[in-house]
């Protein structure tokens, strides 16, 4: 089955003076050229970040990975930086020409997997062809877990966690999931237990379970535009930093998964996109805020 690949292409692409030929004739040869390399490929234009943001969230359910050509927004564009290290997705960024020493370093440079910089239209095809080898080795390693599994017997009876399991990995090298390997037994500091393994609690502080599975939580109350408005006005008033601003979107988005009500039905995707703008400009908080409207 295909992964899907998104395009975004930035400010001044739909040029054919800019491009070198029309975008149109472009996004048709990725689409071939993806369809070769078993991945499907979806393009989207747009002259702003908040539009490019956009196509990014409204995509982003079962999406393999990114290719970004920011153009010019490229030593600007932090809020979509922040959205890609957010969804966690393989990316690589795509740019005409070098232009790093005269309008300054990517912002996309920290979450990327390749940069393929000043070499025309050809580094679209050089980024399909990353993205596809990185599905191929995601790919391979998922066999050889499945592998090691079958070999060192970890189909055993459930409940046996004796032996760690491998852990999958994505993109960029992280691991999650892991499962923690018990400390070997020894000596403990101040009274606290090393490799023990902890007795069922009785009651767990500010509502949390410890040692075992999650118990149903009670959804907390409402979340409101009023409220979003209001942190929003606090932040363009400066009595709220960047950064608190995002933390403070990241918890009431995180808030709506765990089953946290809402007065509007976009008011999810809007707490998201807040969240990875702790660097954005009042213009694109404004543009967002705005969705609220309708």
């Amino acid at each position: 089955m295909a992964r899907r690949v998104l395009v975004l292409h930035g400010p001044n692409l739909t040029l054919d003076a800019v491009l070198g030929r029309a975008l149109s004739s472009l996004d048709e040869e990725l689409i071939q050229k993806g369809a070769a390399l078993e991945l499907e490929v979806e393009t989207f234009q747009a002259s702003g970040e908040a539009a490019l943001l956009d196509a990014l969230l409204e995509k982003r359910d079962g999406l393999f990975g990114v290719i970004v050509n920011p153009s010019s927004l490229a030593p600007v564009a932090h809020s979509l930086a922040d959205a890609l290290e957010a969804l966690g997705l393989p990316c690589v960024e795509v740019q005409l020409k070098h232009e790093g020493k005269s309008r300054g370093r990517s912002a996309l440079k920290r979450v990327v997997e390749k940069q393929f910089h000043g070499q025309g239209v050809e580094g679209y095809f050089k980024a399909l062809q990353a993205l596809a080898k990185t599905e191929a080795q995601t790919a391979a390693k998922a066999d050889a877990v499945e592998s090691s599994e079958e070999e060192t017997g970890e189909d055993a009876e459930p409940g046996d966690d004796t032996k760690p399991r491998a852990s999958p990995r994505v993109p960029n090298g992280k691991t999650i999931g892991r499962v923690k390997q018990s400390a070997p037994a020894g000596p403990a500091a101040k009274g606290k237990s090393i490799g023990r393994r902890p007795a069922a609690a009785t009651s767990a502080p500010a509502g949390k379970t410890l040692g075992g599975p999650k118990a149903a939580s009670t959804p907390s109350a409402a979340i409101t535009r009023a409220l979003v408005r209001e942190k929003v006005a606090a932040r363009l008033g400066k009595t709220l930093s960047a950064d608190e601003f995002a933390q403070w979107a990241r918890s009431q988005w995180a808030a709506i998964q765990r089953g946290s009500t809402t007065d509007h039905p976009k008011l999810e995707e809007v707490l998201l996109l807040l969240s990875t703008s702790a660097k954005a400009s009042d213009h694109v908080l404004l543009s967002y805020s705005a969705k609220l409207e309708s």
